[in-house]
This record gives structure tokens, C-alpha cells and sequence, in this order.
């Protein structure tokens, strides 16, 4: 139990499909199917978000702010990912994680992802690995349901359903974890968030956004939270 609650400072999820990491969303849609439509059939982004705390999973990282990098590469179905966090206020929540996402289309709305991804904790000295898998629908809500295996350092797994929607330029995500011993002793239900983002274009190669996010606890293990960041992302 102590190990499980000290490593719990440094849980962390990066989600392949969507590439999205704090509050940045990558460049809007419009700027994605632009990419797509270039002769290289590589295609590159960089993502740098500012966050007022490191909240993933509804388990506090760092209750301070922190700047999240990223680093996507994609070629058609398969995007590689470099991420990392790096903590200015000695929070321990300093990482490295290197991830590799294979996202196939099964049909016009059907998406089916599978993917691996290694974590360097850098300030405790220890790593860990990941596998994950998840199918995503393009319907009037975005469902999506995906599944994360750690069969490393904590041997324990993390499920969400979620949906979205973008009205009038904000983009709304809600999503409902379920924790069986990842990072904790116990299994079931662990919380539900919501976060509303809004990306902004300001150039060809170019976005910012900005996001609001509040994590409601189900479980007593677990708290509330409120979080906000801005980030800027560009496509290379």
C-alpha cells in the first residue's frame, strides 16, 4: 500500500487516437484535413500546454502548475508519441513517455485503436509499461470506450467511457473512469469528468485552445478537482 500511494503521485495517461494532452486539443479539424491532403505522407505536430495542476485519471500528480510537451508522428495508421511533463516546482511529477498507436478505420464511423506506451518516472527512479486498446464511434456524441492494461510497475488496469460534442466552437467532453487497483488497492467506479475546450486558429500551422476541466469524485479514495490550461500547437 505505501508504494502504491507514493507511485500514485505519478500516474498519467496519453490517449493515442486522439493525441490530446492538457488543454491544447492539436490543431482544429480544419488544419488536420489540410495535413492530410500534403504529398508527404508523414505528419508531424508539437504541443505545448501550461496546466494549473497535473490531475489524470482523477489522481492528483501535482498540485501545482506544469508544462506538458508533445511530440506526434503519424503515418497513416500508425502515430508515434513523445511526452513529457515537466515540473518547475519539484512536485516529483517530472516523466518521460514514449508511446506507439495503431489506429485503423473499420468503417465510415467505426474506429478500433491498440497501443503501447513505456514511462520514464523520472524523480522516484522507476518505469513502467502499458498497453491499451479502445473503439470510438463518429456519431452525434463521439462515444468511445477504451481499456488500459499496466503489466509493469503497478499490475493494474483503468477503463473510460466517454462522449463529446462541439457546439459553437467549444468542444465537451464527458467521461466515466473505472479504477480496478491501478494505483490503489481497491476496484469499481472512480469518478466523472467533464472539461469544455476551446480550440482557436491563428495561423496555417498554427492553434491555441484553452480548457476548463472538473473531476467529480465517486468513490471515497478519491477527490474533486478543478483545473484550466492554455496551450499552443503547431503542425510541422
Amino acid at each position: 500500500m505505501k508504494q502504491r500511494s507514493s507511485l500514485a503521485k505519478k500516474a498519467r495517461k496519453v490517449i493515442g487516437l486522439t493525441l490530446t494532452v492538457g488543454s491544447s486539443l492539436l490543431l482544429p479539424e480544419r488544419a488536420l484535413a489540410e495535413a492530410k491532403n500534403q504529398s508527404s505522407p508523414y505528419r508531424a505536430q508539437v504541443v505545448l500546454d501550461a496546466n494549473s495542476e497535473y490531475v489524470l485519471r482523477a489522481i492528483p500528480i501535482s498540485n501545482k502548475p506544469v508544462l506538458q510537451p508533445l511530440l506526434a508522428v503519424n503515418r497513416g495508421s500508425l502515430t508515434g508519441l513523445i511526452f513529457g511533463v515537466i515540473d518547475p516546482n519539484k512536485q516529483n511529477a517530472n516523466e518521460i513517455d514514449l508511446s506507439l498507436d495503431y489506429t485503423r478505420q473499420l468503417s465510415e464511423r467505426v474506429n478500433l485503436s491498440t497501443g503501447y506506451t513505456y514511462t520514464d518516472f523520472h524523480d522516484i527512479k522507476e518505469r513502467t509499461q502499458e498497453v491499451y486498446a479502445g473503439i470510438s464511434l463518429s456519431t452525434m456524441l463521439n462515444p468511445s470506450i477504451f481499456l488500459y492494461r499496466d503489466f509493469d510497475l503497478v499490475n493494474g488496469t483503468y477503463g473510460e467511457a466517454s462522449v463529446s460534442k462541439v457546439l459553437r466552437g467549444l468542444k465537451t467532453i464527458l467521461s466515466l473512469g473505472y479504477n480496478d487497483r491501478y494505483f490503489r488497492e481497491n476496484s469499481g467506479i472512480s469518478h466523472l469528468s467533464t472539461s469544455i475546450n476551446l480550440p482557436l486558429r491563428i495561423g496555417k500551422k498554427t492553434g491555441i485552445a484553452g480548457r476548463l476541466s472538473y473531476v467529480r469524485a465517486l468513490n471515497r479514495e478519491f477527490k474533486n478537482h478543478f483545473t484550466y490550461g492554455l496551450g499552443v500547437n503547431r503542425s510541422l
